[in-house]
């Protein structure tokens, strides 16, 4: 189809060129509780999240793996609050 009418003819891809999906993010930084890191996610919804922790950039565990929900957002609370400092990450499958 010729839209722009430049005599070269492409195709439309139609409904494949919107892409919906939302990457988990966070919504603020880590807050350190008492007896917690507590993180607020969001992202697509229904999708499956792991969130993952290091405290040298070098080293990820899973921290949490879980639905996201029908809202987008969820709140998650790290139990292992030995360190005083944190990095969290946030991926999708």
């Amino acid at each position: 189809m010729d839209g722009n009418f430049d005599s070269i003819v492409a195709w439309d891809m139609g409904a494949y060129e919107f892409n919906s999906f939302r990457s988990p993010q966070f919504t603020c930084a880590p807050q350190r509780m008492p007896d917690c890191w507590r993180l607020s996610i969001t992202g697509a919804p229904n999708k499956w999240v792991h969130v993952q922790k290091s405290s040298d950039l070098k080293n990820w565990k899973d921290c949490w793996s879980g639905w996201m929900g029908a809202a987008g957002v969820k709140q998650v609370d790290d139990g292992d609050s030995s360190q005083k400092a944190m990095f969290y990450r946030a991926v999708a499958d």
